[in-house]
């Protein structure tokens, strides 16, 4: 009587550990071998070849995201614990039978779920305790602390927990077991999926929808990954927490209440519920089309084979759908097919909406008395950063953030413009992929003065917005806020490293903070007099790469380095005069006669970059042939090379390779045999002249 008081059958709960119990013996092995015996194994090793421990290689081996055999026994087992003790719900000859049994449904209910629990959660516990043994007698708690065996610990219950209770829950909604599983999993990922889905098709329709912006850190709506990633990444706060157990208790009475519902002649039906049936069916419909209709508009690029994606997407998921409901495939018949149509007219509604802008979504831009602040960059990358304070530490390039009024007003005023050209832009949008090679992108974020914030992401061909791109280029809060260079501290920088481009030439290395003060300012001096078109040049190439050690303090308190890596740019008239001044000029750079012999000219017509270089490759392989070949001119002259070297640009340019090309391509070749190439667009008769 007391096991029934307290809702558990101690008979019951003994045949499930006496059934199943293999279950958590194999669990527990699997999870020995892919853990302890690991760490152990880490361990050997390091000693064996006197390694340093490495704080990085131990802690890997608890990462369900570096392990996939780990990450698969933690999502595997679960389901299958819960498939397994639910699963005469899902056989015709065993439904009967438990039922017949003295006891209730609740009471069946609670045994089987304690059951699953235990077996799930005891081989955790005990590898936990395992660990805690292996990890302070092997002395490696310094990098596998015992807060990290015990946050490991958790986050293994409960990401077990959680898929075990979904698992029942979807038990309770179908009659398949094959489905029961599957639904398991898409409903853990359903949140992330469905509104990343959502997300990427509204991009094909909004003009200005900032897909990026809204499409960062959706991961963490789906419970399965965002459990998954703290194992190594960043801790459940505490709302997380609570969302999480909240979701367990949840899941757990709401099976419970539907298995007090459910009808036991439903076996073999895919959804046990008539008022979920219609849910289950347009949910699917509606998640196909979603996914076809990115498939084809993403590998396509063109807006008739989005709504192709629908099509098919629809019609093959609602056809899917409709047979295994009703367990047949004599469904195209009007009766059957009507809810399509229906379906099918509402997304024609919905549409249509979207691309006339009902919602003024394109048409919206904030006023400029209501801004305090925009980020203005061609990415959302760094959009963590955004209206943040930068520290000392950051040293990579960074969005520009306007608080200058003037700034504000000409950012304001590009986006203006952009607005007004949205027919012009979305018509550019619409052409097949292979005819927007030359589209790029460009993001802001306003932050209004109550501290709200509007996003908007556009496609532009940047030449027909010059005039308003210069100014914002050329200003000085722009290149001082994107140019890391500006916020490094001088007394931090340890060395400079300057590596020429073309694989001649030596490696510079300055130490002494004098001179590297003089760098620092020749270079900042650069960096604003540099205009928009020697910014965004296509193909540019540079002389060499500038690398900066800088003095950091870690985390942990210790003295550490970050390297910071810039371009000498051929337009730096400033560093280059600071070099020469310094006598480090000749060796900073490859030098026509000291380091190159001659290079190799040849006139070519109409032909794209894809061509040219595949070209070049072919002609480097066989430099001697090339040279003896008609149109090809030698130049050996000191002059005339270095006149090349200012002005060729690389192969692989930044526009698009299929662009077509008109002018010089170049073969440098270097007096230790090595050469590098690169292209020139000019004067036909130059080489004439010559």
């Amino acid at each position: 009587m007391k096991s029934e008081v307290f809702l558990i059958n101690k008979g019951i709960l003994k045949n499930n550990f006496k059934r199943f119990g293999w279950i958590g013996i194999v669990y527990f092995l699997a999870m020995f071998f892919l853990v302890p015996l690991r760490i152990i194994m880490e361990h050997n090793t390091n000693l064996r070849h006197n390694l340093d421990n490495q704080f990085y290689d131990y802690l890997v081996i608890f990462y369900p995201d570096h392990s996939p055999f780990l990450l698969l026994l933690l999502l595997i087992m679960p389901v299958l614990v819960g498939t397994l003790l639910f699963r005469y719900l899902q056989a015709e000859n065993e439904v009967g039978m438990q039922h017949t049994l003295p006891v209730t449904r609740d009471v069946l209910y609670h045994t089987h779920m304690l059951s699953g629990s235990i077996l799930l959660s005891l081989p955790v516990i005990v590898i936990f305790f395992l660990n805690l043994i292996i990890v302070n007698i092997l002395n490696i708690n310094l990098y596998i602390t015992n807060a990290y065996l015990l946050k490991w610990l958790i986050l293994s219950l409960l990401l077990n927990w959680l898929l075990f209770f979904a698992t029942v829950m979807m038990g309770m909604i179908t009659g398949m077991s094959f489905l029961q599983v599957l639904l398991t999993f898409v409903i853990m990922i359903l949140s992330t999926g469905l509104i990343g889905l959502v997300y990427y098709n509204l991009n094909f329709f909004i003009y200005g929808w900032a897909l990026d912006y809204y499409g960062q850190n959706i991961e963490v709506l789906s419970p399965l990954l965002r459990i998954s990633g703290a194992f190594a990444q960043h801790d459940l706060s505490g709302t997380e927490w609570a969302v999480y157990i909240f979701l367990i208790i949840v899941l757990y009475f709401a099976s419970l209440y539907l298995y007090r519902k459910r009808r036991l002649e439903r076996v073999g039906e895919a959804i046990a519920f008539d008022v979920l049936r219609v849910i289950f069916k347009y949910g699917v419909v509606f998640c196909f089309m979603l996914l076809f209709g990115a498939y084809f508009g993403d590998s396509q690029g063109y807006i008739p084979w989005v709504y192709f994606g629908y099509f098919a997407g629809s019609i093959l998921a609602y056809i899917g759908v409709e047979a295994l409901l009703s367990k047949s495939v004599d469904i195209i018949r009007w009766k059957k097919m009507k809810g399509y149509f229906v379906y099918a007219g509402v997304v024609v509604l919905l549409i249509v909406g979207l691309k006339f802008d009902i919602f003024g979504y394109e048409k919206r831009l904030p006023s400029l008395d209501n801004v305090d602040t925009v980020y203005f960059s061609g990415s959302f990358l760094d959009i963590r950063n955004v209206f943040e304070e930068k520290t000392l530490y950051d040293y990579f390039a960074m969005p520009a953030v306007f608080e200058d009024r003037e700034n504000i007003k000409k950012v304001h005023g590009l986006h203006k413009y952009i607005i007004a050209r949205r027919d012009v832009e979305k018509a550019n949008m619409q052409k097949p992929y292979w005819l927007k090679k030359d589209l790029e992108e460009i993001c802001f974020v306003y932050r209004m003065k109550d501290g709200s914030l509007m996003s908007r992401q556009y496609v532009i061909r940047k030449d027909d917005y010059k005039a308003w791109l210069k100014p914002i280029y050329e200003s000085y809060e722009y290149k001082e806020t994107c140019n890391a260079l500006f916020r490094i501290e001088l007394d931090r920088i340890e060395e400079m490293e300057i590596t020429p481009y073309g694989k001649g030439g030596s490696l510079v290395v300055i130490k002494d903070p004098v001179l590297i003060k003089g760098a620092v300012e020749a270079l900042k001096k650069d960096l604003l007099d540099m205009t928009y078109e020697e910014m965004v040049k296509p193909g540019k190439t540079t002389w060499a790469g500038i690398d900066f050690k800088i003095k950091v303090e870690r985390e942990d308190g210790k003295e550490g380095y970050e390297r910071f890596y810039m371009d000498w740019e051929k337009s730096f008239t400033h560093f280059e005069k600071w070099l020469k001044e310094v006598g480090k000029y000749e060796e900073a750079r490859v030098m026509p006669g000291k380091y190159i012999s001659y290079v190799l000219v040849q006139r070519v017509e109409g032909v794209s970059f894809d061509e040219v270089s595949k070209d070049l490759k072919y002609k480097r392989q066989n430099v001697s042939s090339w040279q003896n070949s008609s149109g090809v001119f030698k130049i050996d002259d000191p002059e005339k090379i270095e006149y090349f070297l200012r002005n060729c640009s690389d192969v692989y340019r930044s526009e698009g390779t299929e662009k077509m090309f008109s002018g010089y391509i170049l073969l440098f070749v270097l007096n230790n045999g090595n050469d590098f190439v690169g292209v020139l667009e000019g004067d036909e008769e130059m080489l004439e002249s010559w």
